[in-house]
C-alpha cells in the first residue's frame, strides 16, 4: 500500500511556531533581565575611589601611527577614575619611522599621568604582551590591540564582571567598524557578533571564547604561563584562552560589546598562514591527549582529500575557518568587504601538509 500510495510525512511532535514563540519570550526575558542588573548596578552607591582595583591597559603596537592615536584616546576617555588605571603601549619594533614619530609625541603626556611607553625589539604578539605585563602594576589586565577603539564603559564594566564573577578571564561581545576613521555609534544596542563563553569542547573546533581584546586576573594569568611566543603565527590569543580552559580556569564572556573591532586591510589574518594558525589554536588539546588520539583532533579541523591535499572542514570545525565565523573569511577579511576568497588547497595544501 505505501508503494502504492506513498505515505504522508510524520508530523512533528512540536508545533513549529509555538517553538519558536517560547523561543523569542525566552531570550526577550534574559534582555529584560539584563537591562534589570544594569540599572540596579547603576543604582548602587559609588564605591570609594580608593577602594576600586587597579587595572592595567595594555596595548601593543606595530606601524600604526594614526590608528594608535584613536586607540589611546580611547582609553583616556574611559570613565573609571583616572587614579585607578593605566596605559602601557608596546611597540613591538615598528619599522614606519612616521609611526614611532607619531607614538613618541604621546611621551610627555604619558610621563605626566604615570603611563608607559615600552620601545622593544619586533618578537610578535605573544612576546609583545607578555613583555608588556612585566611593566604592569594593576590586579587586572585589558588586554588591547591599537587598531581597536574602547567604549568608555569599558573598563568599569570588565572591572564589574570580574568582581562579581570571580572569573579567570574575561571577553565580550564585539561592535564591528571598517575604515581609518573613529567609529560612529550605532542605533540599538545588538552587538555585531556574539561570543558563546570557554566551553572546552566547542573551543576545539569553533572560537567560541573571544577575540583577542580581554580581560584578566594577573595572578591567573600568570598561573596560567601567559601567552605563547611563537613568531609569525597569529591565534595566540584563541590558544590562551583554550589553555586556560582547559586546565580549569574560568573562561567567560561579558554579555555586552564594550570596544570596536576595526577590519583592516593588514591585519595579522591576512599578513599569517591560516593553516599554522589554526594549529596553533589547537596545541593545547594535542597536548593533553596521546599521539594516538591526535587525529580525533586533526581529522575533523583538517579533513584531507584524496590527493593528500587538506579539505575545507565540514559540521562544527567548518566554523574554525575564521575568528568571526559568519562575520569574515579564513584570511581576516569581511564579508563586507567583498572580494574573492583566497584558496586553501592545491598547492597551498601541499606546502601545510608536511608542518601538521
Amino acid at each position: 500500500r505505501v508503494l502504492r500510495e506513498g505515505i504522508a510525512p510524520a508530523r512533528p511532535s512540536i508545533d513549529a511556531k509555538e517553538n519558536e514563540r517560547v523561543w523569542v519570550e525566552w531570550h526577550q526575558m534574559l534582555a529584560e533581565e539584563h537591562r534589570r542588573t544594569v540599572r540596579a548596578l547603576e543604582s548602587k552607591p559609588a564605591e570609594e575611589e580608593r577602594d576600586l582595583p587597579f587595572v592595567s591597559v595594555v596595548m601593543t603596537h606595530f606601524n600604526r601611527g594614526k590608528l594608535v592615536a584613536q586607540a589611546i584616546e580611547s582609553v583616556e576617555l574611559q570613565d573609571y577614575p583616572k587614579s585607578r588605571y593605566e596605559l602601557i603601549v608596546m611597540d613591538d619594533g615598528s619599522t614606519d619611522e612616521q609611526a614611532r614619530r607619531d607614538l613618541a609625541a604621546f611621551e610627555p603626556s604619558f610621563r605626566e599621568r604615570g603611563w608607559k611607553i615600552v620601545w622593544g625589539e619586533n618578537c610578535y604578539l605573544g612576546c609583545a604582551r607578555n613583555k608588556a605585563v612585566g611593566h604592569a602594576r594593576g590586579k587586572y589586565i585589558l588586554f588591547m590591540d591599537d587598531d581597536n577603539v574602547a567604549k568608555p564603559h569599558e573598563v568599569r564594566t570588565f572591572v564589574r564582571a570580574m568582581e562579581s564573577s570571580n572569573a579567570d578571564v574575561l571577553t565580550s561581545f564585539v561592535d564591528f567598524f571598517w575604515g581609518s576613521d573613529k567609529p560612529v555609534p550605532k542605533a540599538g544596542d545588538r552587538a555585531s557578533y556574539i561570543f558563546l563563553g570557554g566551553s572546552p569542547d566547542v573551543g576545539a573546533f569553533k572560537n567560541c571564547y573571544g577575540d583577542a581584546n580581554c580581560f584578566v586576573r594577573v595572578s591567573s594569568f600568570k598561573d596560567i604561563g601567559g601567552y605563547t611566543e611563537d613568531y609569525g603565527i597569529g591565534f595566540e590569543d584563541w590558544e590562551m584562552y583554550a589553555n586556560a580552559s582547559l586546565r580549569g580556569f574560568k573562561v567567560d564572556v561579558l554579555p555586552d560589546a564594550v570596544y570596536h573591532y576595526r577590519f583592516t586591510p593588514n591585519s595579522m589574518q591576512k599578513t599569517t598562514n591560516f593553516f599554522q594558525n589554526r594549529r596553533r589554536s589547537l596545541r593545547p588539546y594535542l597536548n593533553s591527549l596521546p599521539p594516538e588520539l591526535h587525529d580525533t583532533i586533526l581529522g575533523p579541523v583538517f579533513p584531507r582529500n584524496e590527493d593528500g591535499t587538506i579539505a575545507a572542514p565540514t559540521g562544527l570545525a567548518a566554523q574554525g575557518t575564521s575568528r568571526f565565523f559568519g562575520a569574515a573569511r579564513s584570511d581576516g577579511t569581511s564579508v563586507e568587504e567583498g572580494g574573492g576568497v583566497k584558496k586553501r588547497e592545491g598547492a597551498a595544501g601541499e606546502e601545510v601538509k608536511d608542518e601538521l
